[in-house]
């Protein structure tokens, strides 16, 4: 958590930037942000605040809000928990004013969709929280991937559409998130060292075990927490 000259509070998430100046001067606050982060805003109606993100800026006025920018989703989600807030384009244009518990999509330039309902899953991360609401394994394991810094793989493709439900505390190991996972799915973990396989339960049992591991990140301080002394290799 960082606390800006301001007062304004940000939480940032993993593999996230923010750029900040030491003290705010002119009348604007403007930050730059890189991932995901929340930001908890010191009201100032003489000075807005206004988190730049790629081609997409939000001003606010004092309000609580979640941006997602991460580059491999291809989009910006922004949520709103309390206030208001403008979205705009670069050229200072407001695009959509957004009202509590909505969520803006920006991709490509434009305002993708608005959508309202229940925003807990987008911001229980600053809670410690990961909050999957039927979400695909994929989606899941882009976000193990940045939160445990390892590589995964699957070897269907068909196993990234597959379903999960659940929330799950942030300090949890890899390795544990990973067997509350396989106890609801139909779905092994193969974990050695940084490399995870994601395999089909009856392929994982029947597949003849290979000898070479396409990661090539080993490491001797893992943070998954398990391994699978058994299996010599990821397929």
């Amino acid at each position: 958590k960082l606390e800006l000259a301001d007062g304004t509070l940000v939480w940032l998430n993993s593999d996230s930037e923010l750029r900040y100046p030491v003290k705010f001067a002119g009348s604007q606050r403007d930050v730059w942000l890189k991932g995901e982060g929340y930001f908890e805003v010191s009201k100032n109606p003489e000075k807005p605040f206004r988190v730049v993100v790629d081609d997409m800026i939000v001003k606010v006025l004092g309000t609580s809000f979640n941006i997602n920018a991460y580059k491999d989703r291809g989009n910006i989600l922004t949520t709103l928990v309390s206030g208001k807030v403008d979205i705009q384009d670069m050229s200072g244009k407001s695009l959509v004013v957004m009202s509590p518990n909505q969520q803006v999509d920006f991709r490509h330039g434009k305002i993708s969709s608005v959508q309202e309902g229940d925003i807990t899953r987008f911001v229980s991360w600053i809670d410690g929280k990961f909050y999957f609401n039927d979400m695909t394994l994929e989606n899941i394991m882009s976000q193990l991937q940045r939160w445990y810094d390892i590589e995964v793989f699957f070897v269907d493709e068909e196993l990234k559409s597959y379903p999960f439900t659940g929330v799950i505390r942030r300090d949890f190991t890899a390795g544990q998130i990973f067997e509350i996972i396989e106890k609801t799915t139909r779905v092994k973990f193969n974990v050695r060292g940084k490399c995870v396989t994601v395999n089909n339960i009856f392929l994982f049992s029947h597949r003849i075990v290979g000898s070479t591991c396409f990661c090539n990140r080993p490491s001797k301080s893992c943070k998954l927490g398990r391994e699978r002394y058994d299996v010599k290799a990821c397929f």
